[in-house]
């Protein structure tokens, strides 16, 4: 079977390089959406993608969902889905997929390169088509990502109940 995603590398471009700005730049770190800085530098990928980070401060491995276009380093593998049924709420789901499934495995010793990430298989939910194919199930992460972010995006009130 096909693989789930387009591969594309970032660009080198050290800090003395980059100017304040307003986009985000997603480098090798495995904090804050792994964007360290926000540049003036053009989009190089669009919103709705997955970066993966190949090589950087103990975050090899790691994968994100990128909601607003960015740039991204040399250290980053940038994931463009193939499916048109990859919904934000589906790739969200994924990447906590590609994450537990990647990060003990790569590492410093057994960097994530382009190759060995083109042969990685992850587990992800499946069902049957009409013909009797297994297909990756989109509508259900879609579904199940929906629910996961309504219950984290509650008012904090609604957890908490009223505080007297």
């Amino acid at each position: 079977q096909g693989g789930l995603f387009r591969a594309h590398t970032g660009t080198r471009l050290i800090t003395a390089q980059r100017k304040r700005g307003k986009r985000p730049f997603v480098a090798g770190s495995r904090v804050n959406n792994s964007i360290v800085d926000f540049a003036d530098v053009p989009a190089l990928f669009p919103a709705g993608w997955l970066t993966h980070i190949d090589n950087g401060d103990g975050g090899t491995g790691h994968a994100e969902y990128q909601p607003a276009p960015f740039s991204a380093s040399d250290d980053v593998i940038v994931l463009e889905p193939i499916a048109v049924e990859a919904s934000e709420e589906a790739l969200l789901l994924l990447v906590s997929m590609l994450t537990h499934q990647c990060v003990p495995k790569f590492g410093f010793g057994y960097k994530l390169t382009l190759h060995r990430l083109g042969r990685q298989k992850i587990l992800v939910p499946v069902t049957t088509d009409s013909s009797g194919e297994q297909i990756v199930d989109w509508d259900g992460m879609r579904r199940y990502g929906r629910v996961l972010r309504a219950r984290a995006e509650r008012p904090l009130t609604a957890v908490l109940g009223a505080i007297p």
